[in-house]
């Protein structure tokens, strides 16, 4: 909950106050000068880099959480909708039922709908907001659909099956990918262990032998 000022002074912040302590601790025990400010220097810089790393790894946690959410997400609008609610109203009751970052995202757009924006200028902010290719695709979509008047049923319909396809074809992709992912643990750790089982007891016997 920082505002971007907020965390960038925190970044120098955790940089500082630990670049000071360590020169102050090492010049005390009389090291030298150069390796001091060395040693600070990278404890400052991993102190710098270090909020920055963790705000990668929540942003992808969320993005991927968001992309989970997707085909239920708007399978419960659709359903909504063609149970004769309104977008809006089918997306605040789809929100108010699940719990999780897109329905904090659409939350926040009726809340900017709520205070005057309309509803391309509360997608647009929306479609900015969340940079995940396929929810932006979904969110241009509905934009052009409420520019031409077309029935929303049948475009949040269209848009969950192109989502299921999507999702598919991501895990087909993840599938492809894991035998790659698997030769340097195999390499590491599951070789060195066979290949001591294997020539373990041999070279065991061939020293005896020599000895």
């Amino acid at each position: 909950n920082l505002s971007s000022t907020d965390f960038r002074f925190f970044q120098v912040l955790l940089g500082f106050v630990p670049f000071v302590i360590l020169i102050l601790l090492l010049v005390k025990i009389d090291t030298n000068m150069f390796s001091s400010i060395l040693l600070a220097s990278i404890v400052a810089a991993l102190g710098i880099y270090y909020p920055s790393f963790y705000l990668s790894v929540i942003i992808k946690k969320r993005r991927l959480e968001i992309q989970k959410m997707m085909p239920d997400f708007f399978d419960m609008v659709n359903l909504s909708i063609e149970a004769g609610m309104g977008l809006d109203a089918s997306i605040l009751k789809v929100c108010n039922q699940t719990k999780g970052p897109l329905s904090e995202e659409f939350l926040q757009t009726l809340e900017d709908m709520k205070l005057g924006k309309s509803r391309r200028e509360a997608y647009a902010d929306l479609r900015t907001r969340v940079p995940v290719h396929q929810f932006q695709s979904i969110i241009t979509s509905l934009i052009q659909a409420d520019i031409l008047g077309v029935g929303m049923a049948k475009v949040i319909r269209s848009l969950t099956v192109r989502i299921r396809e999507q999702r598919t074809q991501m895990a087909r992709e993840q599938a492809m990918k894991a035998p790659v992912k698997m030769v340097f643990p195999i390499l590491l750790f599951i070789f060195p262990a066979i290949f001591i089982v294997m020539l373990g007891p041999l070279i065991i016997y061939l020293l005896q032998s020599i000895l």
